[in-house]
C-alpha cells in the first residue's frame, strides 16, 4: 500500500488484531460523538447514521470472524466476557445499541404524521436499552478499565431514561436521567482538559429533560426521587480507580517552565524519539545517516502534529483561547512546532558542515564542490526558521526565549555577511567585500549583549567567523595593493595611434589591417563641433540725423468748408 493512500476500515480492523494484550478501554461518549458527527447527525440525518451503524456492524463481524450464518441460514452468536481479547467486541455491541437508538429517533420524526409508528419507536428504544445493558455487563469484566465501566453505566442509564421518557413514565425517567447526569459529572472531574468539555456538555443536555419530568411529576414528587436516589453502588470506588488509571496513562512534558499532559500514544512516542535522537546520531558514521535519522523524526513529528489538529477540529472546546495562558493542547502543538523547527535547523547545520568540508577538499569524494553562495542560501533558510519560532503560541511572555531567538538571528546575519564578503572577495571586488566586512563588524558589536543567550552552535560559529573577518580585512588591503601593479604595466604596453578617420583623409590611401578586420575608422562619432555662419542683423542708425525738405508748396490748398478752415488753422500753427 502506498504511504499517501488512505486505509479502508477493513484494513484498519485487520491491523488492530495485532495489538498486544492489555486492559481494554472504550471511551463510549467520545467514540459515539465522533461517529455521529461524521455520519449524518451533524445535519440531523438519523437515517444515514442508522445505515452507517448497520454497515459498521457487518464489517466488525467480518473482521472478528463472528458472522451469524449466511443468507439462507442464521445462527446467532452472542459476545461473552470470555471473548474480550479485543476492543472491537465492545465496539460491536455499542454500535448495535446506537443503530437501534438512531432508528427509533428517525421513526419518531415520522410518527408525528403517522401515530402508529410511535409503538415501533418504543420497541426500538427497548432494543437499544437491551444492547446497552449487555455492554454494561461486558464492561464489568476485569479486562476492562474503570473509565469504561463508568461510561457504560452512564450510557445505559441515559438510554433507560430516554426509554421511559418516551413512554411518559416520568418518575422512572427522572431517576435514570439523574443517575446518568451524576456519572457524566464525575467523569468530567476525572478526565483531562481536552476531553472533559464533551462530558460536561452531555450532562447539561440532560437538564431540560429533567425539568420536563419535574413539571409533570410536581415539585414534591421530584424531591422525593432525588432524595431517595441515594448512593449509586460502588461509584466512589470506580471514580478512585479511574483516577489512578488516568494518572498512569498521562505523561507530562515540561517546556519553558510549564508542564502539559500528553495522552496520545503516538505523540508520547514522538517526544521520546526526540529525546533519544542524540544517542542514535552519535552512533551514525556519516552525515547522510544523521540527516536520514532527522528526516524520519521530522515525519513522525508532522504526523503527531496532524493528529492533534484533527482532535482539535473534532472538539471545538479545545480551540478556545482565554486571556490567560493558552490551553494545554495548543501549548503541546507549540512544543511540537518547536521540535520540528529546531530539528530542521539541526539538519541544515549538518548540510552546512558537509558543504564546508567539500569547499576545503576534506570530504569531496567526487561530489560537487560547495561554493560560498550555497552557504549563504542555507543561512537564509535558518533565518526563516528562527522567524517561525517567534510566532509560537504560549511563549508571548517568555522574554528569555525571545532574547535567545534574537541573538541567534543576529548571529546568523553576522555569519551570512561573512560569506557574502567571501563571495565578493573571490570576484576581486575589494571595495564591496571590505564594506560587507565592516557591516559584519557592526553586527558583531550588536551581538555582545546577547552573548549569554546564544545557542552553543551559533556561539561557536560566531567566534570562528569573527577571527576570519579580522584576517580577511588585512588580506583585502594587501591584495588590493598588489593588484594595482598589473593595470599600470598594462597601461605602459598600450600604444596610442593618432589616426585620422577616413572622412578626413579621402585623398590619401593607406593600407590598414583594421579595414580587413572589419572595424575601420570611417568617421568620428559623434562628429566634432565646427563654427557655422549666421544671418547678419541690420540697424538703421542714420534716420534720426536726416533732415527732410519742406514740401508745403507742393501741396494743393483746400478750398471751402469747415475742413478748409481747420486745415488753414493747422498751417498757421505750424508757422
Amino acid at each position: 500500500m502506498k504511504r499517501d493512500e488512505p486505509m479502508s476500515e477493513e484494513v484498519v480492523d485487520d491491523l488492530e488484531l495485532n495489538r498486544n494484550e492489555k486492559q481494554l478501554s472504550l471511551p463510549i461518549l467520545k467514540y459515539v460523538k465522533t461517529s455521529q458527527q461524521q455520519n449524518g447527525l451533524k445535519h440531523g440525518d438519523y437515517k444515514r447514521y442508522s445505515q452507517y451503524c448497520a454497515r459498521r456492524i457487518k464489517r466488525l463481524r467480518k473482521a472478528l470472524k463472528l458472522q451469524q450464518g449466511d443468507r439462507r441460514h442464521f445462527k446467532k452468536k452472542d459476545i461473552t466476557a470470555e471473548m474480550l481479547k479485543d476492543e472491537r467486541y465492545l465496539h460491536l455491541v455499542l454500535v448495535d445499541a446506537e443503530r437501534a437508538w438512531a432508528y427509533a429517533t428517525d421513526l419518531k420524526e415520522e410518527s408525528k404524521n403517522e401515530p402508529r409508528k410511535g409503538h415501533h419507536v418504543i420497541k426500538r428504544l427497548g432494543k437499544a436499552v437491551e444492547r446497552s445493558e449487555h455492554l454494561e455487563e461486558l464492561c464489568q469484566s476485569s479486562s476492562v478499565d474503570a473509565r469504561s465501566k463508568l461510561e457504560s453505566q452512564a450510557y445505559v442509564n441515559w438510554l433507560r431514561g430516554m426509554y421511559y421518557f418516551e413512554r411518559e413514565k416520568f418518575r422512572e425517567a427522572q431517576e435514570f436521567l439523574i443517575r446518568a447526569k451524576t456519572f457524566y459529572e464525575n467523569l468530567t472531574s476525572i478526565l483531562p482538559y481536552d476531553e472533559s468539555p464533551l462530558y460536561a456538555q452531555k450532562a447539561e443536555e440532560l437538564i431540560p429533560l429533567l425539568r420536563f419530568c419535574v413539571f409533570n411529576l410536581g415539585e414534591k414528587s421530584a424531591r422525593e426521587i432525588i432524595s431517595s436516589e441515594g448512593e449509586i453502588g460502588n461509584l466512589d470506588e470506580l471514580i478512585a480507580q479511574a483516577r489512578r488509571e488516568e494518572a498512569a496513562n498521562i505523561v507530562e512534558i515540561t517546556w519553558r517552565g510549564r508542564s502539559v499532559p500528553v495522552r496520545q500514544e503516538k505523540v508520547r512516542l514522538t517526544i521520546l524519539a526526540c529525546q533519544d535522537i542524540e544517542t542514535k546520531m552519535e552512533g551514525a558514521t556519516s552525515t547522510e545517516d544523521k540527516i536520514e535519522l532527522i528526516d524520519s523524526l521530522l515525519m513522525n513529528i508532522r504526523d503527531s502534529y496532524m493528529l492533534l489538529r484533527e482532535e482539535m477540529a473534532a472538539n471545538p472546546a479545545l480551540q478556545r483561547k482565554d486571556d490567560g495562558p493558552v490551553s494545554p493542547v495548543l501549548y503541546l502543538l507549540s512544543y511540537l512546532n518547536y521540535l520540528r523547527i529546531s530539528k530542521t535547523i539541526e539538519k541544515t547545520f549538518l548540510s552546512l558542515d558537509g558543504l564546508k568540508n567539500s569547499m576545503t577538499g576534506q570530504d569531496s569524494d567526487g561530489k560537487r564542490v560547495g561554493k560560498p553562495q550555497d552557504l549563504i542560501r542555507m543561512y537564509e533558510l535558518i533565518l526563516q526558521n528562527l522567524g517561525e519560532l517567534r510566532n509560537l503560541e504560549g511563549i508571548e511572555g517568555d522574554h528569555e526565549f525571545k532574547r535567545q531567538i534574537e541573538g541567534d538571528e543576529l548571529g546568523m546575519k553576522f555569519i551570512r555577511l561573512y560569506y557574502i564578503g567571501v563571495t565578493l572577495e573571490q570576484m576581486k571586488r575589494w571595495r564591496e567585500a571590505l564594506a560587507i566586512y565592516e557591516k559584519a563588524d557592526n553586527y558583531g558589536r550588536e551581538l555582545e549583549p546577547y552573548s549569554r543567550f546564544l545557542s552553543s552552535r551559533v556561539a561557536k560559529e560566531v567566534d570562528h567567523v569573527a577571527e576570519q573577518i579580522k584576517s580577511s580585512k588585512f588580506r583585502i588591503h594587501a591584495e588590493s595593493i598588489l593588484q594595482t601593479d598589473v593595470p599600470v604595466q598594462e597601461m605602459k604596453d598600450l600604444t596610442i595611434k593618432d589616426r585620422l578617420p577616413l572622412s578626413d583623409r579621402l585623398d590619401d590611401y593607406v593600407e590598414e589591417g583594421l579595414v580587413k578586420a572589419g572595424s575601420p575608422r570611417v568617421i568620428n562619432m559623434p562628429p566634432s563641433m565646427e563654427p557655422a555662419p549666421c544671418k547678419p542683423l541690420f540697424f538703421d542708425v542714420a534716420l534720426n540725423h536726416v533732415k527732410f525738405p519742406d514740401l508745403e508748396d507742393k501741396i494743393e490748398p483746400v478750398r471751402g468748408g469747415i475742413s478748409g478752415v481747420v486745415k488753414s488753422m493747422l498751417n498757421w500753427r505750424r508757422k
